[in-house]
């Protein structure tokens, strides 16, 4: 910000605001990593089984290359619970490995007050908590 505080004198310039970080890069401060993948899920939102099948669109880790398949699941308890700690996990696997998610999403400008229905194929952001 800059201009002149409410005694005249010129303010300083401050911080530029965060843009938010592209798909597939690493995002924020405290290293977190985003990945994009390009799939759907399959299945019933009810059905336990249900998992979401597709591919890397975007990736900076190296063990995801683009194009790499890739599948989701989620681990849970099947009844209601009071802290969100406890609700469950989304897991990504690709090949043989594994990584927890912090958040499946779409991406913010494709969520925000529309519905989408998410077996059909589009991009997710996947976030990873280890690395």
């Amino acid at each position: 910000m800059t201009g002149n505080d409410d005694h005249g004198t010129p303010k300083a310039p401050g911080p530029t605001p965060a843009s938010p970080a592209p798909s597939g890069t690493t995002a924020g401060s405290d290293g977190q990593l985003t990945v994009t993948l390009r799939g759907a899920w399959n299945g019933d939102v009810t059905d336990p089984d249900r998992e979401f099948h597709g591919e890397v669109a975007a990736s900076p880790h190296a063990a995801l290359p683009e194009g790499k398949p890739v599948r989701v699941v989620f681990q849970g308890t099947p009844k209601r619970v009071a802290e969100p700690n406890v609700h469950g996990t989304y897991t990504l696997m690709a090949g043989d490995q594994a990584w927890k998610l912090m958040r499946l999403s779409l991406p913010y400008s494709r969520a925000g007050g529309q519905v989408h229905d998410d077996t059909q194929a589009a991009e997710w952001e996947a976030v990873l908590i280890d690395r």
